[in-house]
């Protein structure tokens, strides 16, 4: 039931990226430049092929997981578990995979897999484990510190 689910997912995540490189309005914020939900590009296609538009790439390569992915102007960042990781994998435009970096330990409680969409800002990427790990990483994939929220909580 995942691979079927992970196969969708990549093809947002290619969708996404294809648009990317079209001329338009870019927004960094939550429901666009005026938070309306209204995005007004221009130069759409009027009607789409029947088959829907072309697969650039795809990956089974990024774990397990329910996670969104961020995608900034050149990579493709996504959260999955392998294993009982939960790890962040960065794509370039190609879809060849830039590195994946381990950043925390996987939940085998009730919601097993991935579920921390990465937030990208300037230049650093934040993402919580399942076991409440916090994480901020460089673009490289090098954590640059990180903090169990569940433990920290636990002693204030």
């Amino acid at each position: 039931m995942r691979k079927p689910f992970s196969k969708f997912l990549m093809a947002v995540i290619i969708i996404t990226v294809s648009f990317e490189n079209l001329q338009g309005q870019l927004s960094a914020n939550w429901l666009g430049p005026d938070m309306s939900g209204i995005y007004k590009e221009s130069s759409l296609l009027k009607v789409w092929p029947s088959s829907g538009p072309s697969l650039i790439w795809e990956s089974n390569d990024a774990g397990t997981g329910f996670s969104s992915a961020s995608v900034t102007d050149d990579t493709v960042y996504i959260t999955g578990r392998k294993g009982d990781n939960d790890v962040l994998s960065a794509f370039g435009q190609d879809g060849k995979k830039l590195w994946e970096t381990i950043y925390g330990k996987a939940s085998d409680s009730n919601y097993p897999d991935s579920r921390s969409t990465p937030s990208v800002s300037a230049g650093k990427i934040f993402v919580v484990s399942g076991e409440g790990d916090l994480v901020c990483m460089g673009k490289e994939g090098k954590i640059l510190w990180s903090v169990n929220y569940t433990a920290k909580s636990l002693t204030s």
